[in-house]
């Protein structure tokens, strides 16, 4: 069962969260000690989504706007839109017809106003914290990196309305606020990159101050600084979109989260049974699917004949798929499987196949996404009838415990 920090449910203190009052930061740090876990000051994210490797950018700053080498010289000061340009190698940054400096980074600070970036003739995002221009490698020629450091509370807000609707029920909307909070904070990739988290689902789909929302603000404020703990560390804090009436299980025994069944009682109705994707079906024709197979990399086995599940996980996921065709036979893992024939068109793991008119490969599916961790559906649905963020994440993440970040000093 989650637990709040000493094991009770706060009375009286702190911000209003929900129908409930969070305790302050100092009384749950009473009750419950520091956690080992520190809340980075920044994250930085690639914003590989948005600007994939581009040959040049233009970013406009506002008065006070300062652009410094990486030595922290301050090489131009704001107003200005200045121009970046990938040259031998190395970052060359110009304000109109001066040349500002060249080096194989530059880092750019904000003014009065959040940085706008923007490719050549395109219409610029704002972000905010500061920006790195990095020079890359690339087969064909170097190419730009732009990397934004933003404090965590001012990423996050520019993150919860492009992973759940602004719209949603607020219960479900503070979930995924600490949700996102503690993905942050434990996905951080690092591994030599200089940016620990992307813009894209890869990490956390991000798009700066244009996907900030009053409501999300306002759910954001309501639950700063907290986080879902497991013996004293960030959760593994996978979401994803429904989960088509049972959660997924781990690769391997005793993997945590556990799989739960989406359903307030025995034959009841899913809670995410209003999802879009509750429910779903893809027709391919053999030679399709061998296509799609050979497109994605896989064996190129030609026009499919026999596609099977060879084994289902406990919650009634392909975990291996069978393929044979008229050049071989290959087995790989219901993901793979998954990632092959495309994310938006095989939506999830859940799966059933047979055959249909003509031959065709019929795949009877639910859910949409990989299934680890909360439903957003289901969230939503456990919210419209009543569940708090509490019970939510209690229900997707039992023996959690729902604490705050320490700040870094």
């Amino acid at each position: 069962m989650m637990r709040w920090p000493g094991g009770r449910l706060p009375v009286r203190a702190g911000a209003a969260f929900g129908r409930r009052a969070w305790p302050t930061l100092a009384l749950a740090w009473a009750l419950c000690g520091a956690p080992t876990a520190a809340a980075p000051a920044v994250v930085r994210v690639g914003l590989v989504g948005r600007f994939p490797s581009p040959s040049a950018l233009v970013v406009e700053a506002s008065a006070g706007a300062k652009l410094r080498d990486a030595d922290g010289a301050v090489l131009a000061r704001g107003p200005a839109a200045w121009r970046f340009a990938a040259h031998r190698g190395e970052v060359e940054a110009r304000d109109g017809d001066r040349d500002v400096g060249r080096r194989t980074w530059l880092r750019v600070e904000p003014g009065q106003a959040p940085l706008a970036v923007a490719l050549p003739g395109s219409a610029s995002r704002a972000y905010r914290g500061a920006l790195e221009v990095r020079a890359e490698p690339r087969r064909g020629g170097p190419r730009l990196l732009l990397v934004n450091e933003a404090p965590l509370e001012e990423y996050l807000r520019g993150v919860i309305a492009l992973e759940m609707a602004a719209e949603a029920p607020r219960e479900a909307l503070l979930a995924q606020c600490v949700l996102a909070r503690t993905y942050a904070v434990r996905g951080r990739r690092g591994g030599g990159r200089p940016y620990d988290l992307t813009d894209t689902t890869s990490s956390q789909v991000y798009g700066g101050v244009a996907a900030e929302t009053d409501l999300t603000d306002s759910a954001l404020r309501a639950t700063a600084g907290m986080a879902l703990l497991r013996y004293g560390e960030p959760v593994g804090a996978g979401y994803f979109d429904d989960c088509g009436g049972i959660t997924a299980v781990g690769a391997g025994d005793g993997d945590w989260p556990p799989s739960v069944v989406d359903r307030p009682e025995p034959g009841g109705r899913d809670f995410c049974a209003a999802g879009r994707y509750h429910t779903w079906q893809l027709m391919l024709t053999p030679g399709e699917l061998g296509d799609r197979l050979a497109g994605a990399g896989r064996a190129r086995i030609g026009t499919v004949r026999e596609v099977t599940v060879s084994e289902f996980d406990a919650s009634g996921r392909a975990r291996r798929v069978r393929v044979a065709g008229e050049m071989g036979v290959e087995e790989m893992a219901g993901a793979a499987f998954r990632a092959a024939l495309g994310y938006a068109r095989l939506r999830s793991t859940l799966f059933v196949v047979s055959r249909g008119e003509g031959g065709a490969f019929v795949f009877d599916g639910r859910g949409n996404g990989h299934g680890r961790g909360m439903c957003q559906q289901g969230a939503r649905g456990m919210a419209a009838v009543g569940r708090t963020c509490v019970q939510i994440l209690e229900h997707y993440f039992p023996g959690a415990i729902l604490a705050p970040l320490p700040e870094r000093g």
